[in-house]
C-alpha cells in the first residue's frame, strides 16, 4: 500500500510539472523572445536583443541605454570598461562591457553589464557627488579604433615581448575624460598604457612600466 501511495504521489508531481511547462509554453509562445524583459536569478533586470554576439563599446551602449533609461529617464553615461583575456580577438574591439550611469534626480549610479548582447542591471548605489559629465556627442571613437591606435603606438611590440598580457579598455565621460587602453602582464607586472581623446582619438599620453 505504501509503495502504491508513493507511486501515485510521484505521478501527480510529474503531471503538475508537465502542466506547468505546458502553461509556460502557451503563455510565452505568442510573445517574440527578443521583446521579453525577464528577471535574472538574482532579481536583476535583463534585456536581450537576440543577436548573441560580443560587441564594440558603442554597440554595448546602444543595448544598455534603454535599460538605463528604464532605471532613470535622466540617466547619463559615466564610464564603460571591458577586459580582454590573452588569446582574445582584441583588434575587433568586441567584448563584454560594464557601464556606469548616473541619475541626477535619483542622485544614484547604476552598474549595467552587457554580455552577449544582454544588458543586466547589476546594482544601484547612492552617489557621493554630482559628477560633471561630457555630453554623449563628445564620444566619437569606438573600441576598435582605440585598439588599433594602441598597437600603432607601441602596443604591438609590447605584445610580442609579453604575449600573455591582458587588455583593459576604459572610457571615462567625467572630468578630462577620454579613452585609456592598458596591456597588463600579470606575471612580469609590465604595463603599456595609451590615453586617447574620446572625440577625435588624439594621443594624450603613452606610458610603459616594468
Amino acid at each position: 500500500m505504501r509503495r502504491l501511495t508513493k507511486l501515485l504521489i510521484g505521478l501527480l508531481v510529474m503531471l503538475l510539472i508537465s502542466a506547468g511547462f505546458l502553461w509556460l509554453f502557451w503563455r510565452y509562445q505568442l510573445i517574440p523572445l527578443e521583446t521579453l524583459v525577464l528577471p535574472s536569478p538574482a532579481g536583476e533586470t535583463v534585456v536581450d536583443d537576440g543577436s548573441g554576439t560580443r560587441m564594440t563599446a558603442k554597440n554595448a551602449y546602444a543595448v544598455a541605454e534603454p535599460l538605463a533609461q528604464g532605471w532613470a529617464n535622466d540617466a547619463r553615461l559615466i564610464s564603460t570598461q571591458a577586459t580582454f583575456e590573452p588569446g582574445s580577438d582584441i583588434q575587433s574591439g568586441e567584448g563584454d562591457w560594464t557601464l556606469v550611469f548616473y541619475s541626477p534626480e535619483k542622485f544614484s549610479t547604476a552598474l549595467i553589464s552587457v554580455m552577449e548582447n544582454k544588458a543586466t542591471l547589476i546594482n544601484e548605489r547612492n552617489a557621493t557627488q554630482n559628477p560633471v559629465l561630457h555630453e554623449l556627442d563628445a564620444w566619437q571613437i569606438d573600441s576598435p579604433n582605440v585598439v588599433n591606435q594602441m598597437l600603432k603606438e607601441g602596443g604591438d611590440e609590447f605584445l610580442r615581448s609579453q604575449p600573455g598580457a591582458v587588455l583593459v579598455l576604459s572610457l571615462d565621460m567625467e572630468g578630462q575624460g577620454g579613452w585609456k587602453g592598458r596591456f597588463i602582464h600579470k606575471e612580469t607586472r609590465r604595463t603599456f598604457t595609451v590615453q586617447l581623446g574620446a572625440e577625435k582619438g588624439e594621443v594624450i599620453a603613452v606610458q610603459q612600466t616594468g
